[in-house]
């Protein structure tokens, strides 16, 4: 193999078979290698096996680069059989799964709020502003308008959005339901850990195989459609031949519903009445254009608000939408034409249920808790609470472990 290899294979403890991987940076991101550089020896940790001792074998594996050359080995196993190592306490060898968390994300920090808003701006998934090659300028004047604005609201919520925090929990709270055979990662489409930061930290971990779950519970093209189709990009420029499975919505998983119904349940009994109480499902809203050319959210925004409401007969609910911008037409009524109505009719009690939304975040913690509040007093409206978002529930994660176990068993591509 060269005088390269052979000074790589010096080891202080000689392991029981030696052998050589090609390592998965070779062509990839930032971690350009030299040809000469590509055939290294390296620890995969996906594929290391560790004795009680400490001691690390090393598995031979083109596999990755070169599939014809599977099977070929240098050097022999012993002769111990798969029972007689574990009768010794040795690990078997654990072929992971990466879940990769697909999210919006959020700026984390007062700076972050203008290049935030020009990537949200410069995704033509969302918004098409002129043509495709000027979008990008178009997109860095609207971020410049309206940072000062936004920037101020990411004020008022403590300096930043916590969405990255709360995903980062969530994907160490499913890794534990999960198992070992897991790794979660988290991808942001208009932040960091962006996408190719994501697909990259599962390189390093040796991982191929992945598990694409959005954590929006209804599949909009603007939403889960913008994160896979971004996902699919960054694939296509990578060398690791990734085995995807998409888990692209889940507004009507009985866990998802089960979850929703345990936090409205907890705020019901809240109060002396709950007859009294009126319940506002508020979900992001969307361009009326993007449901007249087919896309789903709107149904199945319904859908999920059916099925929670088979479950609380008698308590009078409402559906709004939320957080428009710009002068097309909007999905209706909009969220704050709903309260001044629903105060007009007398209401008193008004329970928000933030229904497309799975974590805090801007739109639930300024928007709904801060101007709806705001806006339901002035109205008249005596009691106005919100419904405390899914975030880290153990029903929830146990939703999302579903999801990723049924999606683990077909591989899409």
């Amino acid at each position: 193999m060269g005088e390269n290899s052979t000074d790589d294979m010096r080891l202080a403890n000689k392991p029981k078979f030696v052998s050589w991987e090609l390592s998965p940076f070779a062509l990839t991101g930032s971690l350009r290698q030299p040809p000469i550089a590509v055939f290294r020896m390296k620890q995969n940790r996906q594929r290391a096996v560790t004795t009680r001792t400490g001691k690390r074998d090393y598995l031979l594996d083109f596999t990755n680069f070169f599939p014809m050359l599977a099977g070929c080995a240098v050097g022999e196993r012993t002769s111990e059989d798969a029972s007689a190592r574990e009768g010794k306490g040795e690990e078997m060898v654990i072929d992971r799964t990466a879940v990769l968390l697909l999210q919006m994300g959020g700026p984390d920090s007062i700076e972050a709020v203008e290049p935030f808003l020009r990537n949200l701006f410069s995704d033509r998934d969302i918004i098409r502003i002129g043509p495709a090659f000027l979008q990008p300028l178009i997109a860095r004047l609207i971020a410049r308008r309206r940072s000062k604005r936004v920037a101020e609201q990411y004020r008022q919520i403590g300096g930043g959005s916590p969405l990255r925090k709360l995903t980062e929990q969530q994907a160490a709270e499913l890794e534990k339901v999960l198992g070992e055979g897991y790794r979660c990662f988290v991808a942001m489409r208009y932040w960091k850990p962006d996408t190719s930061q994501a697909l990259e930290a599962v390189v390093q971990a040796g991982i191929t195989r992945i598990v694409a779950l959005s954590l929006y519970p209804h599949y909009s093209r603007a939403t889960s459609g913008s994160s896979f189709n971004e996902l699919e990009r960054v694939r296509a420029r990578s060398a690791t031949p990734f085995q995807v499975t998409c888990v692209r919505q889940f507004h009507d998983h009985p866990l998802y519903i089960t979850s929703l119904c345990d936090r409205i349940g907890q705020a019901l009994s809240g109060y002396a009445d709950p007859g009294d109480v009126h319940l506002l499902f508020t979900a992001h809203g969307l361009p009326q254009s993007f449901i007249d050319s087919g896309d789903p959210y709107l149904d199945q925004i319904r859908a999920t608000v059916a099925l929670v409401m088979e479950r609380f007969g008698g308590i009078n609910h409402h559906l709004a939408f939320q957080s428009r911008a710009g002068p097309v037409k909007w999905l209706e009524p909009s969220t704050e034409k709903k309260i001044r109505e629903l105060a007009g009719q007398g209401v008193k009690k008004l329970l928000m249920v933030p229904v497309s939304f799975v974590s805090d975040h801007i739109e639930t913690l300024h928007e709904i808790d801060m101007q709806y509040r705001h806006e339901a007093l002035e109205l008249g409206i005596e009691d106005f609470r919100r419904v405390e978002s899914l975030n880290s529930s153990p029903l929830f994660i146990d939703c999302l472990a579903e999801l990723v176990r049924g999606g683990d068993r077909t591989e899409e591509t």
